[in-house]
């Protein structure tokens, strides 16, 4: 039987980079006491990001 090689496509590896992102975010901000006592500022640096993604949504709706 002849191998068939899979090509794995930049489109892909973007995809499975933004959800991999993600799902890291949901699983800080769900466990966020937890990881605070190896990470003090994880609540400082969660809430940041947070609004850079409403800013960015903004943007984004202000620009169309």
């Amino acid at each position: 039987m002849p191998t068939v090689d899979k090509k794995i496509g930049f489109l892909n590896i973007i995809f499975l980079f933004i959800i991999s992102f993600a799902a890291f975010i949901v699983f800080m901000d769900t466990f966020k006491t937890p990881v605070s006592i190896f990470f003090p500022e994880i609540e400082v640096i969660l809430y940041n990001l947070y609004e850079t993604f409403k800013d960015v949504i903004l943007f984004l709706k202000d620009l169309v």
